[in-house]
């Protein structure tokens, strides 16, 4: 039932501007969910976007609220088509990375799974499969965010976000 949930959370991100590819990670992805536990993502954002496309998509995240449905939308790890590869190459990172259920963005996520073969040390099979992967198809809403922000006032606007959001991790800390 939470993979269908997942499925349905999956196509509505996606639809997000500069996403570009969508995966379960989490509890969802290591097969030991509970009904009360939330639906984790792991989302590959186009590059020098990911400020932009993190801050709507946790906008978006906050008005589900309103409709109880906040446990389907945890964005939980992002990464940019410019950081494909992950830094931390540990036992735990390729766990991540090897449970990773694919659901968006074939082409982006096979790229991902290149940059990251290292975890074949860890794990020889490697990720899961992504034959049965959709690419993903922006809307017009998405397209015109995107239209609007590819200038130079969307690099300032990705960088300015980027020092809003790290200023209010560290007043957390």
């Amino acid at each position: 039932e939470q993979m269908k949930t997942a499925q349905k959370a999956a196509k509505i991100l996606s639809r997000f501007p500069y996403v570009r590819g969508l995966a379960i990670s989490g509890s969802l992805s290591k097969n030991y969910s509970t009904e009360k536990t939330d639906i984790d993502f792991f989302i590959i954002t186009t590059a020098n976007r990911l400020w932009l496309a993190r801050t709507l998509m946790h906008l978006y995240k906050k008005l589900t609220f309103l409709t109880g449905r906040q446990k389907w939308f945890c964005m939980n790890y992002y990464v940019d088509k410019a950081g494909l590869e992950i830094e931390e190459k540990n036992i735990f990172t390729a766990m991540e990375i090897a449970t990773l259920i694919p659901m968006q963005g074939k082409t982006v996520l096979d790229d991902f799974k290149l940059m990251n073969r290292w975890i074949k040390n860890y794990f020889p099979a490697g990720v899961n499969n992504t034959d049965n992967v959709p690419e993903i198809k922006k809307g017009w809403g998405g397209k015109l965010i995107e239209n609007i922000c590819n200038t130079r006032f969307g690099n300032w606007l990705d960088n300015r976000l980027m020092k809003i959001t790290q200023g209010r991790w560290k007043k957390k800390e």
